[in-house]
Order: structure tokens, then sequence, then C-alpha cells
């Protein structure tokens, strides 16, 4: 009889001990990356996977703003939702605008400064009303906040 009050006693703290041993693994690469938390309004699929788009006047973030703001606008509302490698926003400016022949419109360049320092340059085709900034993708290596 006591021996099974003991064993009674026993085994839910036993169960307990195995689960806690089991709980305190250390966890794998795997479990580490996916347990890699972002900043709220940052969504890491909203980055691009092309290293080309944005960096180069072939291939540059097209947006638009509807109504009667303009393409300098639309770059800012853009911009301003950009964040660097550490999630935290940039400084930018635009220095320079590449004239497009025909019925196109020019592309914007932008020089961007993160907070480690690193300076980016990007190209914006603000032209594109159908395409409201917040809905384009982030250049690789920085992430769009929302």
């Amino acid at each position: 009889m006591v021996r099974r009050a003991v064993i009674s006693t026993m085994l839910p703290l036993l169960v307990l001990a195995v689960g806690c041993a089991l709980v305190d693994k250390e966890p794998g690469p795997v479990e580490k990356a996916a347990s890699l938390i972002y900043p709220a309004g940052i969504d890491p699929g909203r980055t691009s996977r092309d290293p080309g788009y944005g960096y180069t006047q072939d291939n540059p973030v097209r947006i638009g703003q509807p109504g009667a703001t303009g393409p300098v606008a639309a770059a800012h509302t853009y911009l301003s939702h950009l964040r660097d490698g550490d999630f935290r926003p940039m400084r930018f400016k635009q220095v320079q605008v590449i004239e497009a022949g025909g019925d196109r419109s020019g592309v914007g360049v932008w020089e961007l400064r993160g907070g480690d320092g690193v300076t980016h340059r990007l190209y914006i085709d603000a032209h594109h009303r159908q395409h409201p900034p917040l809905d384009a993708a982030a250049p690789l290596g920085m992430y769009l906040y929302k």
C-alpha cells in the first residue's frame, strides 16, 4: 500500500522531469531560423529575391501615387517605409533623374543611408499610378514597413 502511494506520487514528477528535459534541449538551426522574430509591421516576404530589383536603371522599383500627387511624393511614401537590414528607417535624397526617351518618363536615382552607415543607390520609376507605393516589394537587403 505504501509502495503504491510512493509510485503514484513519484510517477507524475518523473513524467514532468522528462518533459522539461525535452523542452530545455538546445534548438537546432532549423528551429533557430524559424524563431527569428521580425518587428511588428515587417513582412520578410515583401522583400524581393531579385538582386537587381531597384538597383539598376533597367529594373527600377515601379510605383505611382493615385490622385494629384506627383512622382516625388510617391517615391517619398515608398522610401519612408523602407528599413535597413537592422529594421531601422533610412535617410534618403534624390541625386539624379535619368530622362527616358519617347513617351516614357524619367527614372529617379535615390541615395539611401541606413543606420549602419551603408549607402545604397536605388532607381525608382514613380510614374505607374496603378502600383501604389506600399504594394511594391523592398529591394534585397531591405524591408518594407507597413
